[in-house]
């Protein structure tokens, strides 16, 4: 296993994604965000892989919308206050940065919002996709600068514009949609078990 730079230290990593901030409201699983820290450093965790919403850091107070119904099957990022989460993000990462510190624990900083960033309806046109990536960075950059001044850089393992490239991005290309299907499907595996009933089952829970 690869140390972390110079501190020859390797990383043990649990991911909170985006869930860790849309669902610190009464009753989710994050509502108590000191305890969890905690707790994640009783397992052995010394990162954590966050999004830190960089497109809301400076924004103040941010609503996340609530389940109409609560599912059946708890998924990330589910939001089961009725009336919304509201949050003011950067008081949350800095919160979340000094509990990390407190417990000796590092943050991986990254994003999953593309369609947040670039406002768009689920379609980015032919020749748009430069100007696109750029709105995505320029979210970061401005972010950035006050990430250091609030102390959250001193804690960060790493800086991830955006997660999930091929998926979060590409399924919003319109050259992706209108490519060749050979293309289109370039270095996507198929798993089969040897119990072919099973196959469904699995399409079935990871249907992306």
């Amino acid at each position: 296993m690869k140390h972390y730079f110079d501190k020859k230290t390797s990383l043990t990593i649990s991911m909170w994604d985006f869930s860790w901030l849309m669902c610190g409201h009464s009753g989710g699983g994050f509502q108590d965000l000191a305890g969890c820290v905690e707790q994640a450093a009783e397992r052995g965790y010394n990162t954590l892989r966050v999004d830190v919403f960089p497109h809301l850091y400076l924004g103040g107070e941010h609503t996340f919308k609530g389940t109409v119904t609560r599912p059946r099957i708890l998924s990330w990022g589910n939001v089961t206050a009725s009336g919304g989460h509201t949050v003011d993000v950067r008081r949350k990462v800095v919160e979340l940065s000094d509990l990390c510190r407190k417990h000796g624990i590092w943050l991986g900083l990254d994003t999953w919002q593309s369609e947040a960033i670039l406002r768009a309806s689920g379609k980015i046109s032919l020749g748009e996709e430069e100007a696109a990536a750029r709105n995505i960075a320029n979210a970061w950059v401005e972010a950035i600068p006050a990430l250091r001044d609030d102390g959250v850089l001193e804690r960060a393992v790493w800086l991830a514009p955006l997660n999930e490239v091929p998926l979060f991005l590409g399924q919003n290309l319109e050259a992706v949609r209108v490519s060749d299907t050979k293309d289109r499907h370039e270095g996507m595996t198929e798993w089969h078990s040897d119990l072919p009933e099973l196959d469904a089952i699995f399409k079935k829970i990871n249907f992306w």
